[in-house]
């Protein structure tokens, strides 16, 4: 089984705004759903708050939690945050 979990954040409260974003994760997510044949593909790039997305991811490894994963492509477009330790 192959499963993907895409995220875009494009808007913030406190931080510039990075409109590209979702752009970025709409294409990341045709090319996973029209290429890469993965049986699942969950994407975020309207509501990006970790209140919205916390309890998807949640379910998402819940129900998947007595699979067999192949392959789990997790991928973020949005601002980081460097630390040195």
């Amino acid at each position: 089984m192959k499963i993907a979990f895409l995220i875009g954040v494009s808007n913030y409260l406190s931080q510039n705004n990075l409109p590209a974003c979702k752009n970025d994760v709409e294409a990341i997510t045709d090319i996973v759903k029209n290429v890469a044949n993965y049986d699942e593909v969950i994407t975020f790039s309207d509501k990006t708050s970790s209140s919205d997305i916390l309890p998807m991811l949640a379910d998402f490894v819940g129900k998947y939690k007595n699979e067999t994963i192949d392959e789990l492509f997790f991928y973020f477009s949005g601002h980081g945050l460097y630390d040195e330790n």
